[in-house]
């Protein structure tokens, strides 16, 4: 992705989340997307995304609920899988903990993938019957 961005012209920095190349107060928003559960420390990427926003910026995370019944299934064959061995999933309480002790507030929820039904594109407010949820964060 990152070599197709360059091709068209975006600059692209890589760097870990815990450390990120960017000075405090840059950014209105930042976006960790079926990133968090691949995390090396959640406390300190969160804390990273906290200092590069600027005050009242929104981080938004997108992550399968460790409780769902797709993080359910994740999470009990991941010592198969390549991809999810050393994932860690998260509960929504779980991530709105770690979210709150870095400094953010305001927790809005939409949720997708519903149980049983990959055809089904609806997304709806809240969390508890969708196994992917959005949640928008706002810095303190």
């Amino acid at each position: 992705m990152a070599a197709l961005a360059r091709q068209r012209g975006i600059e692209i920095r890589e760097a870990a989340a815990e450390a990120l190349p960017f000075g405090d107060a840059e950014f209105d928003f930042a976006l960790m997307m079926t990133s968090v559960c691949f995390l090396d420390d959640i406390n300190k990427a969160f804390g990273e995304a906290g200092r590069v926003l600027k005050p009242a910026g929104s981080l938004i995370i997108g992550f399968i609920d460790r409780e769902s019944e797709l993080g359910k299934k994740y999470n009990e064959k991941k010592s198969q899988s390549k991809f999810y061995s050393r994932a860690t999933f998260y509960s929504v309480r779980e991530m709105e903990t770690h979210l709150s002790q870095a400094g953010f507030s305001c927790f809005v929820y939409r949720q997708a993938l519903f149980s049983g039904k990959s055809e089904d594109k609806r997304v709806e407010p809240g969390f508890g019957s969708g196994s992917f949820i959005a949640v928008r964060a706002m810095k303190k």
